[in-house]
C-alpha cells in the first residue's frame, strides 16, 4: 500500500504555482524527482517517499460542481462543532435562521459555476470568498468569526494546505484583530468589496504551508 499526497486544483496554473512556492518554505518537504510527481519527508535522519495523486475540480462540470456542493456541507459541518470550543462564550453559537449559513455558501457556488472568468476561480479567491461571505452574513447569534475561519481553513486543508493561524491550537490574539478590521472595514465601507478580497486573499498565502496529511491507496 503507498502513501499519496492528493494534489487538487481548481485553477491548474495558478493552484500548482501556490503549492510549488509553499513547498518551498514547508519543513523537511520537497520534491524527490524532476516530474514533480513524489514527495520526499525527512524525519530523525529518514526519509520518506510520498507519491503524488493529482485531481483537477472544474465547478463548470456537474461533477466538479457536486463535488464542491458536498465539500462546503462538510466544512461548515466542521466549523460549526468546533467554533464551540473556542472562547468562553458557549451556547449560542446556533444560526439566527436555520439554513442560512450554508445556503450564503451555496449563492458562492453559484457565482463560480457561472463566472465566465473562470480562470480567476482559484482555491485562494474560494477561501477568501468563504471567509469574507460568513464574517459579514453574521449568520449565527455568536461565534461568527470563529466559524468563518475554521470553514476557510477546513476548505484549505481539504486541498491538502496547512493553516498557521488555527484558532483550535493558537491564542485569537494571532488571528481575531485581522477578521475585526475586515468587519469594520466592510461597515465603513473604506474598502471595495474585491479590494478586501484581494487583502483577504494574500493574508491567507503568508500563513499556508503544504499539509503533512496523506492518504494509503
Amino acid at each position: 500500500m503507498s502513501k499519496y499526497f492528493i494534489w487538487t486544483t481548481l485553477n491548474k496554473l495558478e493552484d500548482e504555482e501556490l503549492f510549488r512556492k509553499k513547498l518551498e518554505s514547508t519543513p523537511n518537504l520537497k520534491f524527490s524527482d524532476k516530474n514533480s510527481e513524489v514527495l520526499e519527508l525527512t524525519t530523525n535522519s529518514k526519509k520518506f517517499k510520498i507519491k503524488i495523486r493529482r485531481i483537477s475540480l472544474n465547478l463548470k462540470q456537474d461533477d466538479g460542481y457536486e463535488a464542491m456542493r458536498k465539500k462546503l456541507v462538510k466544512i461548515l459541518e466542521y466549523a460549526h462543532c468546533n467554533a464551540e470550543k473556542i472562547g468562553n462564550e458557549k451556547g449560542q453559537e446556533h444560526e439566527k435562521e436555520d439554513g442560512a449559513a450554508i445556503n450564503s455558501l451555496y449563492s458562492l457556488l453559484t457565482k463560480w459555476h457561472y463566472d465566465e472568468k473562470i480562470d480567476n476561480i482559484s482555491i485562494l479567491s474560494c477561501a477568501s470568498d468563504i471567509l469574507y461571505k460568513l464574517l459579514i452574513g453574521h449568520y449565527y447569534v455568536n461565534a461568527n468569526k470563529r466559524t468563518a475561519l475554521l470553514a476557510t481553513i477546513q476548505f484549505l486543508q481539504s486541498f491538502g494546505f496547512f493553516v498557521k493561524f488555527n484558532p483550535l491550537k493558537y491564542s485569537s490574539n494571532d488571528w481575531e484583530p485581522k477578521l475585526i478590521k475586515i468587519i469594520e472595514i466592510h461597515e465603513k465601507e473604506t474598502m471595495t468589496e474585491t479590494e478586501q478580497l484581494n487583502r483577504i486573499k494574500e493574508w491567507i498565502k503568508r500563513h499556508l504551508l503544504i499539509s503533512y496529511k496523506w492518504y494509503n491507496f
